[in-house]
């Protein structure tokens, strides 16, 4: 279930990263900016299975708390992203 909802994510997300860095930078090396955000998201994705494979050894309320703690960082740093327009 963890790896559909990541699956997701990243198809949603795939098309932002490419719209935001097509405005940050000139096409030719947006290319490789956007291939670079490929590959960290795919280590991202990996690295969130593993975490969360470890997380479930764990009681149910202990890892209920980490990743809600795990999500709610992630929210407070999206909310920090810099609008481009």
């Amino acid at each position: 279930m963890a790896f559909l909802i990541l699956f997701i994510a990243l198809n949603v997300d795939r098309p932002g990263r490419k719209t935001y860095l097509a405005n940050m930078v000139s096409a030719n090396k947006g290319t490789a900016y956007v291939a670079a955000s490929n590959t960290a998201t795919a280590a991202l994705m990996l690295g969130t299975l593993l975490v969360i494979g470890i997380i479930s050894a764990y009681p149910n309320p202990v890892a209920m708390l980490m990743l809600s703690i795990a999500v709610a960082t992630g929210v407070v740093l999206a909310t920090q992203i810099k609008r481009l327009s």
